[in-house]
This record gives C-alpha cells, structure tokens and sequence, in this order.
C-alpha cells in the first residue's frame, strides 16, 4: 500500500512540474514568435487573455494521453508507461480539485463583502466570528477554536509541490 502512495505523490509531481514547465513554455513561445514590431505591444504587454492563453493551452496538453507518454516514463524501464486507466483516474479527479478550488474563491469573496461592508459603528467587528460562518456555509467546516485562514493554510487548494516545501 506504501508503494502505492509513493506512486501516486510521484506522478502527481510529475504532472505537476511538466505543467508548469509546459505552462511557461506557452510564455516563451508567445514572445519569442510574436510579430509586433515595438516590444511594447508584445509578450506580456498584451491584455492578460492573450498572454495566458497560450501558455493554458500547452498547460492542458499533459493531460492528453499521447502528449503524458512523450516524457512520463517508468524510469528503470523507459518503455514502461503510466497506465491509461491511470490517466483516466487523474482526468476524472480534475474536475473535483476545481471545484475545492472555485468554492474557496467563492468563500473569500463572500467573507471579503462581509467584512469591508457597511457596519453600524457601534457594533463589534470581529473578524473570525464574521468570516468562519461563511467559510462553514460555503467551503468547509472549520474548528470553532480557529479561524479560516491559520486553519487550513490553503492546504487543499495547493499544488502536490507547494505541499511537500510546507510540509
């Protein structure tokens, strides 16, 4: 079962360091092939649709089966390959980690109205017994003991990478 772990974690590093390799390769390749003729009207100089997306499309491509296998190998044995039902598996738990991501925007943005709203001046503001009732109502329950923010740390919304720096 130990194994399993550590392959899981693996592989999830794996697409995480290519995807943010693939990810600025869209950045470099969208200033080094522009065809503007004045630097400030090229690469990030641009509205940041048109600098992202590039970079987003090659971002996507290593969740593509034929693009994963060009350079996600075993690697005591390069002609093993990761498993397509393991692709599958990886592909189908996207859409969960998306949608942890969006709830929490979701609860920052509702505790951000709560707390920069009006206040009648004579009422307490608390910020943790403002914001942890939306956090619960929204995103996750939290310890009463805590608040949000020094709870979770952004734990789940964090990259395999960002995880193991913290610890």
């Amino acid at each position: 079962m130990r194994s399993v772990w550590a392959g899981i974690l693996l592989l999830s590093l794996v697409v995480d360091l290519y995807g943010g390799a693939f990810h600025a390769l869209g950045h470099a390749l969208h200033c080094i092939l522009t065809r503007a003729k004045y630097s400030r009207f090229a690469g990030t100089h641009v509205p940041v649709d048109f600098v992202q997306a590039p970079s987003r499309m090659l971002q996507n491509w290593i969740w593509n089966k034929r693009v994963f296998d060009t350079f996600a190998a075993d690697h005591r044995d390069r002609t093993k390959r990761i498993p397509d039902e393991t692709v599958k598996k990886m592909n189908n738990a996207k859409p969960a980690t998306a949608g942890m991501f969006y709830r929490r925007q979701f609860a920052f943005a509702d505790a951000d109205l709560a707390l920069h709203g009006p206040h009648p001046p004579e009422d307490a503001y608390d910020c943790v017994a403002m914001s942890n009732p939306i956090f619960e109502r929204v995103f996750l329950p939290i310890n009463a003991q805590t608040s949000f923010i020094t709870g979770f740390r952004g734990r789940l919304t964090q990259t395999p990478l960002q995880r193991l720096r913290m610890g």
